[in-house]
Formats: structure tokens, C-alpha cells, sequence
């Protein structure tokens, strides 16, 4: 049976932090193929990063509007992994 694919996300160190530990605690008791939107702690936990937070990390609407095409970019990533795991069909 192959692994069950679980996507996390997490937009900032913190989240970062806590999904790791969340991902390395599943991997532990699951068998788990981890992937989505994070940062250095999840990579280090063995989560595939299709997008890191760092590239999509904004704060305020010019901020928002001059980084539109990198966040347009990073979800369509997240999105045709998401579906390409099967499964997967719900909307983010």
C-alpha cells in the first residue's frame, strides 16, 4: 500500500517549527509521504517543500500587489501537487 500523502503548510517560523514537529511525529507512527509549504524545520523533517514561506511572505497590500505573480505562482505549485497526490481534492 503506498503512503497516505498528507500536505501541511505553514507561513512563518513558527508554523514552521510546529509543523515539523508534527511531521516528524507522523512519520513516526504513519506511513506518511509529507509535502506543501514550509520553511528550513519541515525540509529538515523530511517534509517535501514545493513552495518555501519565504518566497510568498508579505506584509501589507503594496507588498501584496508587487509579489502577486510569485504568490500566483506558489499556490498553482501547491495546488497541481495537491491533485497529482491523489486524493487530494478539496480547495485551499
Amino acid at each position: 500500500m503506498p503512503p497516505i500523502p498528507l500536505l501541511l503548510s505553514a507561513g512563518e517560523a513558527s508554523g514552521d517549527m510546529y509543523a515539523a514537529r508534527l511531521a516528524t511525529a507522523l512519520k513516526q507512527r504513519l506511513d506518511v509521504a509529507i509535502f506543501g509549504m514550509g520553511g528550513p524545520h519541515m525540509r529538515a523533517a523530511g517534509v517535501e517543500i514545493i513552495t518555501d514561506y519565504a518566497e510568498v511572505s508579505v506584509v501589507g497590500i503594496t507588498e501584496v500587489l508587487k509579489r502577486l505573480p510569485s504568490l500566483f505562482r506558489a499556490m498553482s505549485r501547491l495546488s497541481w501537487t495537491k491533485r497529482s497526490a491523489g486524493g487530494l481534492r478539496s480547495r485551499f
